[in-house]
């Protein structure tokens, strides 16, 4: 009964944390931070761990220019590197 008991309250506390997807919370700092569609792409690209050389291959486009991408989101979330972004969503995920 004590188990039982203790497996119940383990259960409530989960259901009362409120958890959402990688992409809603990159939907809502989209609106948050108005965040273009190419700079949500990328913080969906950071979080699966790519590097600078990775997201320009995999969107077609220049080392250069995914530096510039990264460099403002970072400037409207008001982050300083990019690391932050990573943590930033997983903290939002869980609120």
């Amino acid at each position: 009964i004590i188990k039982e008991s203790k497996n119940m309250k383990e259960s409530q506390e989960q259901v009362s944390k409120i958890v959402l997807s990688e992409e809603e919370v990159i939907e809502a700092l989209k609106v948050e931070y108005s965040l273009t569609e190419r700079e949500t792409e990328l913080i969906g690209l950071i979080l699966k761990g790519m590097s600078n050389s990775e997201i320009a291959d995999a969107l077609y486009i220049g080392g250069a220019t995914v530096k510039t991408h990264i460099h403002n989101i970072l400037t409207k979330m008001e982050l300083g590197k990019k690391t932050d972004i990573i943590v930033l969503v997983k903290e939002r995920m869980t609120e």
